[in-house]
């Protein structure tokens, strides 16, 4: 399967492979950049593959695949990292709140650091 896409442009290839039946869905013989996972995985192209080019086409089917896998977890760790940082921060704004209520009732710092480490006793 080597070389079986050709820079078309800056954001787009062709898939020699493909390039007539892309001509006659779309109107034009180019595929967008954006689209060459969901192309090289489609139906179309693997009717298209041929028979000696099978084995390495499911190679880069599976290699594809791992790395959207990878791409989809990395993106949902990353999901679960934001989450706990806004908890993390929610947490910090009600204990400031709370020190700057402390603040307004005229309590002395020495109280509030005591009451501060009181509360971080029971927690």
């Amino acid at each position: 399967m080597n070389g079986f896409a050709k820079k078309s442009s800056q954001f787009s290839f062709i898939c020699k492979i493909c390039e007539k039946e892309t001509l006659k869905k779309t109107g034009k013989s180019d595929i967008y950049c954006e689209n060459l996972y969901s192309h090289l995985l489609s139906d179309t192209h693997k009717k298209n593959t041929k028979q000696e080019e099978e084995q390495d086409y499911e190679q880069l089917k599976k290699l594809i695949n791992d790395h959207l896998s990878n791409k989809k977890k990395k993106k949902k760790d990353e999901k679960g990292l934001s989450e706990k940082i806004n908890e993390e921060n929610e947490e910090v704004k009600v204990y400031l709140n709370f020190v700057a209520f402390l603040l307004k009732e005229r309590l002395s710092y020495v109280q509030v650091e005591r009451i501060g480490k009181y509360l971080q006793n029971l927690i």
